[in-house]
């Protein structure tokens, strides 16, 4: 079985804090707090069982701009994690994102970043690539 590598790219801006009712639990959740429990069960799934899979993490809508492209282009973007094999570590991490009042970048921006991210860790290598977008 070949090794898969993820980069999971996530919206962190205004519009991921709305409100909606969780059909499971009845609760009020933000689109935000939904989402950071899906890339938390992936990100403890992969630590756990991911054996050589790898994952890297890209957050768009946020504040700040930080990846290896052109920052002027592809603004309010930014890697939050390279593509690396999941641990405790990268999980703890997850609680340093939060969202933003950021009504700037965009999804397209944010997978090509992701899709550079890729490229670079899996050239020549035999991988399984993928992207998750997770928006709303």
């Amino acid at each position: 079985m070949s090794k898969q590598a993820t980069v999971i790219v996530l919206h962190v801006g205004r519009s991921m804090s709305t409100c909606f009712k969780d059909p499971v639990t009845g609760e009020q959740v933000t689109r935000f707090d939904s989402a950071m429990k899906a890339v938390d069960k992936w990100v403890e799934h992969l630590a756990m069982f991911g054996g050589q899979d790898e994952m890297g993490l890209v957050l768009y809508g946020t504040d700040e701009t930080e990846h290896d492209l052109d920052e002027d282009t592809l603004a309010n973007v930014t890697v939050f994690n390279q593509v690396e094999k999941g641990s405790l570590v990268m999980l703890n991490k997850l609680s340093e994102i939060s969202s933003t009042d950021c009504l700037e970048g965009d999804s397209i921006g944010a997978m090509i970043v992701g899709l550079d991210m890729l490229e670079k860790r899996t050239k020549n290598k035999k991988y399984q690539r993928q992207i998750i977008l997770i928006t709303d």
